[in-house]
């Protein structure tokens, strides 16, 4: 849990506490943070340790969305648990007071909630203060990416390497998946050519998505927009003007084993040809092993026309 120690011992601290306010109802826990930024890793790690499955017997995972269709089954009676709820979108105050009625009637004494979301006003919901999960400081992102991007090499021996991933990893803004995906890559192949292209194609798509949506691409992923990566790909920006545009969990997407699987890693690598659709794939190295999954579907850019252009006549 790099960078998360004291947030991890505030949250055991709450769990770990006797008597919740009011009496016979769960304590609730808010955690606050934005979109992949680590709030499910870090629960994980919580409910993994030794004194939280001590006292917490039964450790449920519930998605928000389904707090009202709930199956009673899924409840241990009067067993102490611990419930954690991942919500997407705000709740109802009057659906939220039903759920937790409903817990009071099929959990045991001392069960608690907590809430894991990127939505501040959820915090209403909190019995005690919440948890808020910041990005990671410049520094604590620089120097993790290095760890991981060099794994068991030292990166004095690679001077060029290391102003290289210094510049890559300040592009990355603090994304956790692009220094997940990109470590990896960079990690098996230790070559200054290699890592050089990627640091060109990360900043090439970076610029070809401010110039066609007017942000960047973390920040379009964590609206749920769509994101142009066809630089990704230089046979297919060389050989058509088509522009592959990953949707995750938008439209165009498909069941499982319907579409060519491809990860980030291959078409970082440069190494494939994109086909015109298929299904982008990563897979968190860390428990509880997330997994992001998008279509890639080739369109036509959109042409416009500036208003400040004359027609010739």
């Amino acid at each position: 849990m790099f960078g998360r120690r004291v947030e991890r011992q505030r949250v055991i601290n709450v769990l770990m506490q006797d008597g919740h306010p009011p009496p016979g109802a769960p304590t609730v826990l808010p955690i606050i943070g934005r979109r992949r930024v680590g709030k499910k890793t870090l629960v994980w790690s919580v409910c993994s340790d030794d004194r939280i499955r001590s006292r917490f017997p039964s450790i449920l995972h519930v998605d928000g969305c389904e707090i009202q269709r709930i199956d009673r089954r899924r409840f241990a009676t009067t067993v102490r648990t611990l419930i954690v709820v991942e919500v997407r979108s705000d709740v109802d105050d009057r659906e939220w007071h039903e759920f937790l009625s409903l817990l009071q009637t099929v959990t045991g004494a001392g069960s608690k909630v907590v809430i894991l979301s990127r939505l501040e006003r959820l915090a209403r919901f909190g019995t005690v203060n919440l948890v808020r999960i910041n990005s990671f400081s410049r520094e604590e992102y620089g120097y993790l990416f290095k760890v991981l991007a060099f794994g068991s090499s030292d990166p004095a021996d690679h001077p060029r390497l290391a102003l290289i991933g210094k510049e890559l990893a300040t592009m990355m803004e603090g994304s956790l998946v692009h220094l997940n995906v990109y470590s990896s890559v960079l990690r098996n192949n230790l070559n200054v050519q290699f890592w050089s292209r990627a640091l060109k194609l990360y900043r090439t798509v970076m610029e070809a998505n401010l110039s066609v949506f007017g942000d960047r691409p973390r920040a379009l992923l964590d609206r749920g927009s769509t994101v142009d990566i066809t630089r990704f790909s230089a046979a297919a920006a060389a050989a058509t003007p088509l522009r592959f545009v990953l949707l995750i969990g938008g439209r165009g997407s498909s069941g499982p084993g319907e579409l060519p699987r491809m990860t980030f890693g291959d078409i970082i690598a440069g190494s494939v040809v994109l086909p015109m659709k298929f299904e982008l794939v990563w897979e968190s190295r860390l428990p509880p092993y997330t997994v992001i999954s998008g279509t890639c579907v080739a369109e036509e850019p959109r042409h416009s026309v500036s208003p400040t252009r004359k027609r010739r006549r």
